[in-house]
């Protein structure tokens, strides 16, 4: 990348959308490549192989500091400091409409709630869930019309949501889903009505 003519930095300068999946990456290559996408809006960083340690957390931290125009952002990386990873949903929150990570602490949750407000479609893959900061996403991010809960196990999805998509499903004339230990293909996906009945 050092070498890169004028109309390579411009093509670079003008990337607006960037989507990894499976790649490996030294923790200077990734800083490099940041640096020279500054308008990025839409990032997904699919998890890869983790080969070099602290890369994945470097990533993270190198798109705050290059890229501050992400609007919509994936992140599936393993092993991601969950402060990291909450500094970066702090920095991108106001601006977010489309957040995908991973969770592996209540941290992240908390901070989705905090600072992530505006954000319009949500998926969520959980290692360790929290009844209360669910809840609060729900509760603050008042303009999400789509929410994902994904790896969640039944008796982990509050109570509150499992009223709101029955009272949903009674209203559709829908039979009631029933509660299996495991949800079918491990997700629940909520509507724009499933939200507003479980808002009320």
């Amino acid at each position: 990348l050092s070498n890169t003519s004028s109309s390579t930095t411009a093509l670079f300068s003008n990337t607006r959308h960037l989507n990894f999946c499976w790649t490996d990456f030294s923790e200077a290559a990734v800083s490099s490549l940041f640096k020279r996408l500054p308008n990025l809006e839409c990032v997904d960083l699919g998890a890869n192989r983790n080969r070099v340690i602290g890369a994945n957390t470097t990533a993270i931290k190198s798109l705050t500091e290059y890229c501050a125009c992400i609007k919509e952002l994936t992140i599936s990386l393993q092993q991601v400091s969950e402060s990291v990873l909450c500094d970066t949903i702090a920095y991108y929150g106001p601006q977010l409409y489309k957040l995908s990570i991973r969770c592996d602490g209540r941290e992240t949750l908390k901070s989705v709630a905090e600072h992530a407000t505006h954000v319009k479609n949500l998926t969520i893959r959980a290692e360790e869930e929290d009844h209360g900061s669910i809840v609060g996403i729900l509760q603050r991010c008042r303009e999400l019309v789509h929410l994902e809960m994904v790896s969640w196990m039944v008796q982990d999805v509050p109570i509150v949501v499992w009223r709101g998509v029955d009272a949903v499903a009674l209203r559709r004339r829908r039979p009631l889903m029933i509660r299996k230990k495991v949800l079918p293909n491990k997700t629940l996906a909520l509507d724009l009505e499933e939200l507003q009945e479980i808002r009320k």
